[in-house]
């Protein structure tokens, strides 16, 4: 009789062996959700460090969100260092104590044009908030300065956190190299990449952290105040006409900051010089006309202003002969108003500069007060005083340190307002 096997017995495989794609799906969709949750929502944000240019950003945008605004009154000043460094709104209700309108300060360090956008785009998603938002420029007319703006990762590092993702493609199309395309993508996508060495130093330094938050956080609204000055003074300063090299530092400037500033005293070759001017130009029409088309039907007024920014000529920032000019790049619009180059020009001096690019408190005081004034005669529908401006600034004494806020007060012209009474220049 013969005999046959039996069948042999198929053990049951694990439920993730026998379905590997569904687990392989449901683990990223799990990773998805709690990177989202945790980074994307800015729930994390919560915690991030708030001293490094990123964490500078998003304390701005929290505060910025938190604060009740009055669309009439509320006038928001974005920037960089320079406006950090250069502005201070106590200046300017010290000057003028009944004055009408509430200036923000929106600047944080690091950031140009397209940080300014998106940053707008979270703090004011409905173009509806301020009754003005001031935009500066530092010189109207285009330099060859080297950074490509289009080639950093610390851009990628900064916006990722805060592009929302109808605007991915949009954000990842302005990287003209592929690779840091790619980087960029998944910096947006995976926020938490971004955050991990943020949170690798939470996680190691707690206390410190929680420190330094409770520190920005008792500041409150007057993080964005940004207080304070330093009175340091760049006059020491000498530079060879001839030669445009440095041949005097001021002493406080170590060796290695020294070495540092001796670059920006070289121009660029003349062919660097104008394929920089290009890119530049290109980079600033295309960013300053989107924040000029996120406002194209808003009450809101942009305000462009051409402030401050170097002590003297530099020759790494001198335009080429027949460099494009900003003003001709902004759009057209009846909420759109440029004030005049020579409004801050006579602030350009060594006496009001801490170093080559911010200013100190003297010239912050006064930045700050003379564009108060021209806020103020701008959103009153009054005629701009950029000569009494001028003339403040050249009358102010030959002793910096003698420019008391009243003195500037007492010089600076506007027409009568209710409890703002200055006497012309």
């Amino acid at each position: 009789m013969a005999s046959s096997d039996p069948k042999p017995r198929r053990e049951k495989l694990p439920a993730a062996t026998a379905r590997p794609v569904r687990t392989l799906v449901l683990s990223i969709g799990l990773f998805f959700m709690l990177d989202g949750a945790l980074f994307r929502s800015g729930l994390y944000a919560g915690f991030e460090d708030p001293r490094p240019p990123a964490g500078s950003m998003m304390s701005i945008i929290h505060f910025t969100r938190a604060t009740q605004s009055d669309p009439k009154r509320d006038v928001l000043v974005m920037g960089n260092s320079r406006i950090q460094y250069g502005f201070g709104p106590g200046y300017v209700y010290e000057a003028f104590p009944h004055f009408h309108y509430q200036m923000i300060m929106g600047a944080f360090p690091a950031s140009n044009e397209e940080h300014w956008y998106y940053a707008l785009h979270r703090i004011d998603p409905d173009h509806d908030r301020y009754a003005a938002i001031v935009i500066p420029i530092s010189g109207y007319t285009i330099t060859p300065h080297s950074e490509d703006y289009s080639r950093e990762y610390e851009t990628a590092q900064m916006l990722a956190p805060i592009i929302p993702l109808s605007h991915l493609r949009e954000f990842l199309d302005g990287f003209g190299d592929q690779n840091l395309r790619w980087r960029a993508a998944m910096l947006a996508l995976f926020p938490s990449h971004n955050y991990a060495s943020d949170l690798a130093e939470f996680i190691l330094h707690p206390a410190a952290r929680m420190d330094h938050i409770a520190e920005r956080n008792l500041v409150g609204i007057r993080y964005l105040y940004n207080e304070g000055g330093d009175p340091a003074t760049m006059e020491d300063l000498k530079v060879d006409p001839k030669t445009n090299t440095i041949v005097r530092f001021p002493a406080r400037f170590n060796v290695l900051y020294q070495a540092e500033m001796n670059k920006h005293f070289v121009a660029p070759p003349a062919g660097l010089a104008r394929q920089w001017t290009e890119r530049n130009a290109a980079f600033e029409a295309k960013w300053l006309g989107k924040i000029v088309s996120a406002y194209k039907n808003s009450t809101t007024r942009l305000i462009f202003i051409d402030m401050p920014h170097q002590p003297v000529p530099i020759p790494e920032q001198q335009p080429i002969p027949d460099a494009p000019d900003i003003r001709g790049m902004i759009p057209r619009g009846s909420n759109i108003t440029v004030l005049p180059p020579e409004t801050f020009e006579a602030l350009q001096k060594p006496k009001y500069f801490l170093d080559l690019n911010h200013m100190n408190v003297f010239g912050r005081k006064a930045f700050s007060v003379q564009l108060g004034q021209a806020v103020n005669d701008i959103l009153s529908a009054r005629p701009l005083h950029s000569e009494s401006l001028r003339c403040c600034s050249r009358n102010s004494g030959p002793g910096v340190e003698d420019i008391s806020t009243e003195g500037l007060t007492q010089c600076l012209h506007v027409w009568p307002l209710p409890a703002i009474v200055v006497q012309p220049c």
